[in-house]
């Protein structure tokens, strides 16, 4: 008797599939549902040339390099030869900045990605940015940031070597007020119909399991009023979403392609594919019996020392830390000659 095999499912992705999901082309579709925000494109060679570098630069304070043997004992200060690196794409500066100043708070993106694995250097630990300088340590620091403008969103894609690719782009969003990551969820989509949802920030809020009849009539509405009317060109995709009080009005943060690289949080691939896709689906968030599923700290990979975290706003402390590190280092090499 031969016994029968589960058949792992494949997912399919496109260039173009993933071009969708570019904020551009998905933000049109939800022009009623996404916070205020400024697209900034095409973005000049030399700022990204700037973001692929491997220093940390500000406008107009120390320039943090490395020297030729990739040691930190010489890292100098703005009094070097080294060149403002803004000095090549000054107008889009001015452009950048006038946009936060605006806004007065900015989340930044690329076409796909936040810098969610950078927040570290921001002194208020979250990707909220108040100034221009915010913004370009943010850029600079991120590996998502870099993943993104490398073209590797691709990288899973079946004709990613002939398909379309489109230019990268700076998406400049007005900062939601009050805003809770507790109320952030991420809805599974296929066959334009709801798979489940999950709780996106890793705490424990216990409020939370109490509002779970409100957060589903919330977006089972909006499923019917927006979702299933859309004309958005996917049926399967990722949607992260932001319910703020009353609970009654549902924002767009992004849209995902569906591809196993994005995070299901609370879910697994398997039971999301294997679902009859009926359209009942389960809201889930983190409770006391589940709490180790998600208990890790966000981007915890990237979590530094609080020292780095205080120095990131200071040029000239982030100079004098990398000189502390690489006399510690030296010390340690003398130790052990």
């Amino acid at each position: 008797m031969t016994k029968e095999t589960h058949v792992f499912n494949r997912i399919r992705l496109t260039c173009a599939q993933t071009n969708q999901c570019s904020y551009l082309n998905w933000s049109s579709y939800f022009k009623l549902h996404v916070p205020e925000a400024t697209v900034l494109k095409p973005l000049p060679r030399a700022f990204l040339d700037y973001l692929s570098g491997d220093s940390i630069r500000l406008p107009t304070t120390a320039t943090v390099e490395r020297n030729d043997e990739n040691e930190y004992s010489d890292w100098e200060d703005e009094e070097s030869e080294s060149v403002n690196p803004l000095e090549h794409f000054q107008d889009f500066h001015q452009e950048l900045k006038l946009i936060v100043d605006s806004y007065g708070k900015v989340l930044v993106k690329t076409n796909w990605t936040a810098g969610k694995d950078a927040k570290w250097i921001l002194i208020n630990n979250s990707l909220q940015c108040t100034s221009v300088n915010d913004v370009y340590l943010l850029l600079n620091a991120s590996d998502h940031i870099a993943h993104d403008l490398d073209g590797h969103v691709y990288d899973e894609c079946e004709d990613k070597e002939d398909g379309p690719h489109i230019e990268p782009e700076l998406v400049v969003k007005k900062w939601i007020n009050d805003f809770n990551p507790a109320l952030e969820f991420r809805i599974f989509i296929k066959d334009k119909k709801i798979l489940g949802v999950s709780q996106r920030d890793p705490g424990h809020y216990i409020y939370l399991e109490e509002l779970i009849p409100q957060l589903k009539k919330s977006i089972k509405n909006f499923h019917s009023d927006v979702l299933s009317k859309l004309q958005f060109p996917l049926r399967d995709y990722i949607l992260d979403v932001y319910l703020p009080r009353p609970y009654s009005k549902v924002f767009v943060i992004d849209v995902n392609p569906f591809l196993r690289k994005w995070d299901l949080l609370l879910f697994t691939w398997h039971e999301l594919l294997e679902k009859e896709n009926n359209g009942e689906f389960e809201i889930r968030v983190i409770t006391e019996t589940n709490m180790g599923h998600l208990s890790r700290k966000d981007n915890s990979e990237s979590q530094v020392p609080i020292e780095v975290v205080g120095a990131a706003n200071d040029s000239q402390a982030m100079v004098e830390l990398a000189r502390e590190w690489s006399a510690l280092a030296r010390q340690g090499e003398e130790s052990h000659s």
